[in-house]
C-alpha cells in the first residue's frame, strides 16, 4: 500500500455571481434602420424596402406615405422616386450617384 506524500484538503467549490450589468462593456449594434433616399436613376433595389410616393401626386408638398412596393415596383423603381432603404445600401447608391439623400439633416457651409 502506497503512503500519500502530502495532505490534499478537499473544498466546496466558490460560486461567484455574474457581474452586475453595467460592468458589461456594451457592444455596438449594426444599424440596420431604413434610410430615405431619392432616386436619380431608375434601380432595382436589392433588399427590404418601402417606397414613399406623395398623397397627392399633384401637389408637392403633400405628404409621403410609406407603403410597400408592388411587385413591378419592386422590378424597377423609377428615377425621380422616393424610397427608404437599408442603410448600407442606401450609402452605396448615394456614393455611386444613383440616388441623393432625402432627410432633414441640416449641412453646415463653412
Amino acid at each position: 500500500m502506497l503512503k500519500p506524500t502530502a495532505a490534499v484538503e478537499l473544498t466546496k467549490p466558490v460560486l461567484r455571481e455574474n457581474p452586475p450589468a453595467a460592468s458589461v462593456p456594451d457592444v455596438p449594434k449594426k444599424k440596420t434602420g431604413l434610410f430615405p433616399v431619392r432616386l436619380l436613376k431608375n434601380y432595382r433595389p436589392l433588399g427590404e424596402f418601402v417606397v414613399r410616393p406623395r398623397s397627392d401626386p399633384e401637389n408637392e408638398f403633400s405628404e409621403r406615405i410609406e407603403r410597400a412596393p408592388t411587385a413591378e415596383e419592386r422590378m424597377k423603381v423609377k428615377a425621380g422616386w422616393f424610397a427608404s432603404l437599408p442603410l448600407d445600401e442606401a450609402k452605396k447608391i448615394i456614393k455611386l450617384g444613383i440616388a441623393e439623400r432625402d432627410d432633414e439633416m441640416e449641412v453646415d457651409e463653412d
